[in-house]
């Protein structure tokens, strides 16, 4: 009927109307694709997390249904996301709060460092083997233990949750800049 009403609206005429099956459909595809790090933080950490860093202006990695921020990004359009891919606008003059799937931290952390981004929480796990960890411990300045470990993630539509894998792992809020790098190396 939207459509209908759009186009009576714009004068248009609608030639012929038919239906297509999603099998036949490839504009239907990427409306059925299932986002595995769909997951977040529960209410109550987020909620502990933005009292103690407070200010947050911006949700790097979310979607519609897990955006802990009214301001946005999102991997895929989705609706009142500001920007589509996190990763092709500059971070720097925002306080990001960001909770990326544990294969993207490398990715984040560059990221935060090319745009010289000055306030970015990341909820990250505790894990010195991976090759992120020593650019995590160059850029961090204040960390913030998360208490309830893997408890402290919800699902998303997909009913995954990365930090589910990994039940032992510590979590943290910690607080990133590019600028912290520049001054501890200097």
């Amino acid at each position: 009927r939207q459509i209908w009403r759009t186009c009576v609206e714009m004068d248009s005429v609608i030639a012929e109307v038919e239906w297509i099956p999603s099998a036949r459909n490839p504009a239907d595809g990427p409306s059925r694709l299932v986002d595995p790090t769909d997951w977040w933080t529960t209410d109550k950490v987020f909620h502990e997390i933005d009292q103690y860093f407070g200010g947050m202006t911006i949700d790097r990695m979310a979607d519609g249904t897990n955006a802990r921020l009214r301001r946005f990004n999102s991997r895929h359009w989705c609706r009142d996301c500001e920007e589509v891919n996190c990763f092709s606008v500059s971070w720097k003059g925002e306080k990001n709060y960001v909770c990326p799937p544990i294969g993207q931290i490398h990715r984040v952390l560059t990221h935060i460092e090319q745009t010289r981004a000055e306030f970015t929480v990341m909820v990250v796990p505790e894990w010195p083997a991976q090759p992120w960890w020593p650019q995590l411990i160059d850029m961090a300045s204040v960390w913030l233990p998360i208490p309830l470990g893997a408890k402290a993630f919800a699902p998303g539509p997909s009913g995954c949750v990365e930090p589910w894998r990994h039940p032992a792992a510590r979590w943290w809020a910690v607080l990133v800049s590019a600028t912290k790098k520049t001054q501890s190396n200097a």
